[in-house]
């Protein structure tokens, strides 16, 4: 069992987030320092976004870390090189990861690019792009339905 806090994210970091940090520090810190790493994983090492699933992941094997947004992907990039090298990676883009690679750049996903097993692709739009920045292993996966396929009856 894992014990739960809450936090107030209107704020960047929380006294409990700093309380976390701190009590974890010695139980390894090489891996905690490296969850930190703002060279390596910019802003969402800054605000422990890593420092967290590191935390509650410790000691745990899962076959797949499936990740739906590239931050969470990047979150699972780290996850899976550090702590379960043998899980598969799967993520899912969707608009917003676009928009955010158009405006920082796509290498902003070059970590999750290299270790990804599978990337998945909302749409052929998001496909472009995604290709263009050295995506590779991009599976198209809709998330819609074709009305026509689908039978509708009337309701009772």
């Amino acid at each position: 069992a894992y014990e739960i806090y809450q936090c107030d994210w209107s704020s960047d970091v929380c006294s409990s987030d700093l309380y976390f940090f701190f009590i974890n520090l010695f139980k390894n810190p090489i891996l905690l320092l490296k969850s930190i790493n703002f060279f390596r994983y910019g802003k969402e090492a800054i605000f422990l976004k890593i420092f967290y699933p590191f935390l509650f992941s410790k000691n745990k094997n899962y076959d797949i870390l499936m990740c739906h947004f590239g931050d969470s992907g990047n979150v699972g990039s780290f996850i899976k090189k550090e702590l379960m090298p043998n899980s598969k990676l799967i993520c899912m883009f969707h608009g917003v990861d676009i928009r955010r690679g158009i405006k920082k750049g796509g290498q902003i996903y070059n970590e999750l690019f290299s270790s990804a097993n599978s990337i998945l692709s909302i749409s052929e739009y998001n496909s472009r792009y995604l290709k263009k920045w050295g995506a590779k292993k991009l599976i198209g996966h809709p998330v819609g339905i074709e009305i026509g396929r689908a039978s509708c009856r009337e309701r009772v």
